[in-house]
């Protein structure tokens, strides 16, 4: 409570602002802001969080706030950010990472540099001095604005940004999608079950560590209602060898409680968009109407053995399958700068991408700087799914 108060003080001098942790009766004012801001580009979205914003945070870390900024006078929260933790793999070992997204001002706000001036230091207090840790964030990597703002002119309070890795998200079709031809070495694809979901936790471990900031997912994480929230045994596509799990993926639904919602096209867009829709039958990426949520499904929890191409076609091939009996029409997956996995979707499947950049966020002097600094020469691995 120290660091609340400490960081009010602090706002109240300067923009007539207070800081702190939203509660449940914020979660109409985090939905709304969430709802205003609409990411642009050539499709404008907008990233939900309906019904309940405490629901998709749950996915994101064992710890996760809602860190917002209040007008001191009329009490409106006029912006947000979410800060969640999770253990990853840091050099092969287990470690502590934060991450912070989902920055919003109101649009009637117009003190967008003390909202960052009080906020990051806000942000500082609730994890002070050299303790504290070292935070990922990424962003859209044409973001000339966010760039300018938080690096080339960053305040006194806000951390470093350093970049890490760039970041290839891709939507892949679901329609008409093609099915490689099938690997050899007696492999086999099949279903997940509960039976199955320790020597998937297994795999998920033992090729995350061989990778930068993977996330490290045991059993029970599995198992879990909150931490896989909508994920269940079943919707995990499993390849063996024999007896031996050698890669897994999963397929993973999150609309029940976050949604990427269509705000609008660029002019150009617009105009092709109804020539693009009659040819997505023939394994286009179909444009959907202004205002509907998108139909998508991430294939998430992506660990292959030696990060097989052949292997890999066979798990995601499995799930394009899946997504398309379930009436979706994408499947969404990202993968870092050089990732092997990376170079086999690029080259082998019809897909749309885009690029962002990943920072590592640090104060000065502070354990997140150290671990910064302390990254080996192993690729990334990011999991968009929780991000």
């Amino acid at each position: 409570m120290a660091g609340i108060v400490a960081a009010r003080a602090v706002a109240r001098r300067g923009a007539g602002l207070e800081f702190g942790v939203a509660t449940p009766d914020d979660d109409a004012a985090v939905r709304r802001l969430l709802r205003q801001g609409v990411l642009p580009g050539r499709v404008r979205v907008s990233f939900e969080r309906e019904p309940d914003a405490s629901l998709a945070a749950s996915i994101e870390g064992d710890r996760h706030d809602v860190l917002l900024a209040r007008d001191a006078v009329s009490r409106d929260v006029v912006a947000i950010t979410m800060r969640s933790e999770r253990d990853v793999f840091v050099n092969g070992e287990v470690a502590r990472v934060g991450y912070l997204g989902g920055f919003r001002v109101d649009a009637r706000c117009r003190r967008l540099r003390s909202v960052l001036h009080d906020g990051f230091a806000f942000c500082r207090s609730r994890d002070p001095g050299p303790n504290s840790g070292m935070l990922l964030t990424s962003f859209v990597a044409d973001n000339v604005g966010a760039r300018r703002l938080l690096i080339d002119r960053r305040t006194a309070t806000s951390p470093v940004f350093a970049p890490v890795s760039a970041l290839t998200t891709f939507v892949l079709p679901v329609r008409r999608s093609k099915r490689p031809s099938g690997p050899g070495g007696a492999l086999t694809v099949v279903a997940g079950t509960d039976n199955l979901l320790s020597e998937i936790a297994e795999c998920l471990q033992r090729n995350g560590a061989r990778y930068q900031c993977a996330p490290v997912w045991t059993e029970a994480d599995l198992r879990s209602p909150v931490s896989t929230r909508g994920l269940a045994a079943e919707d995990f596509i499993v390849a063996r060898r024999g007896s031996k799990v050698v890669g897994c993926g999963a397929l993973w639904d999150q609309r029940a409680f976050k949604q990427v919602v269509v705000q609008g096209y660029s002019p150009g867009m617009a105009a092709i968009r109804p020539i693009v829709n009659i040819l997505s039958p023939f394994g286009g990426v179909p444009l959907p109407p202004i205002g509907s949520v998108m139909p998508f499904a991430y294939f998430s929890h992506v660990a292959i053995d030696g990060d097989d191409p052949d292997v890999f076609d066979a798990v995601l091939a499995e799930g394009l399958a899946r997504a398309r009996s379930r009436r979706l029409t994408y499947v969404v997956t990202a993968f870092a700068a050089g990732h092997a996995l990376r170079e086999a979707v690029s080259r082998r499947w019809r897909h749309r991408h885009y690029e962002t950049v990943v920072h590592a966020a640090y104060w000065p002097g502070t354990r997140g700087e150290s671990m910064a600094r302390s990254f080996d020469g192993r690729l990334f691995h990011f999991e968009a799914a929780v991000l």
